[in-house]
């Protein structure tokens, strides 16, 4: 995703949505580029895999950092 369009595109004929586009639109003005960001692989993750934890989002989050400073940037976030 580029920084310019960090909006996930759906297909219309995809029976998931990661969230209506009003919500989309609403997000983008109360979180900067990088939470909107971080919110969007959060709910891509928690769709594919379900029943997760902390622990193991931070185990599938695509972030070149150090496992246990994933857990508490994922901490920080969600709190």
């Amino acid at each position: 995703m580029s920084p310019k369009n960090n909006r996930v595109v759906w297909k219309d004929n995809s029976e998931e949505k990661m969230f209506p586009e009003l919500y989309q639109k609403v997000f983008e003005i109360h979180l900067n580029p990088r939470q909107y960001i971080t919110l969007q692989l959060l709910i891509v993750l928690i769709q594919s895999y379900r029943n997760v934890s902390l622990s193991k989002l931070a185990e599938l989050f695509p972030q070149p950092i150090q496992y246990e400073s994933r857990v508490r940037n994922l901490q920080r976030f969600l709190s």
